[in-house]
Parts: C-alpha cells; structure tokens; sequence
C-alpha cells in the first residue's frame, strides 16, 4: 500500500486518493497520516462510495458523509460513525479529532 501511496502522491497529476478495507476501517487516522490519502472509507463502503463520488464530482463538502474519515489540514475528520454498529464491528469506539 505504502509505494502506490507514495506514486499516487508524487504523481504530477495526482488524483484524489481513497483507500478502505480491513485495514484503513479500525484505524483511518493512521492510515491517512501513512498513506497521505485523501479519504478513508469506514466498514462497508457500497453505498458510502456513491455519496463519496457524488459529493466529489459536484465539489460539495465531505461533512454530511457517513462513515468516512479525512483530511482537513493537519487533522483527520471522522464523520457521523454510528457507535454501536462500530463497536460490533471492530470492538471500540474510535477516537475523533476535529
């Protein structure tokens, strides 16, 4: 993950990055930091990546997403996690920085 990371951001042209998965769901503030992505998708993504993509192609804020974490600056935003559902899936709740 960490050398298509760094091609993705070295690219002249860098496209906005968006990783999720097993990895980036329980900790995506590390995996922001790490990867320099732009967002992490949190748990299941099917439909978070439709509103993703949506609020992307209209240029319109990331706020009113659920379950995604990013960048803002030198913080990582996490947005509307319903805490019961995330603590059934991956056993804690996560720590939210704003």
């Amino acid at each position: 993950m960490l050398t298509i990371s760094d091609a993705i951001n070295k690219s002249k042209q860098r496209p906005f990055y968006i990783i999720g998965g097993h990895g980036p769901s329980p900790e995506p503030e590390f995996f922001l930091k790490k990867t320099g992505a732009d967002v992490a998708v949190i748990g299941e993504g099917e439909e978070t990546i439709k509103c993703l993509m949506e609020a992307i192609r209209n240029h319109k804020s990331l706020n009113a997403i659920k379950w995604i974490a990013f960048r803002e600056g030198k913080n990582v935003a996490i947005r509307d996690i319903e805490y019961e559902i995330y603590e059934k899936r991956f056993g804690e709740e996560p720590i939210l920085q704003n």
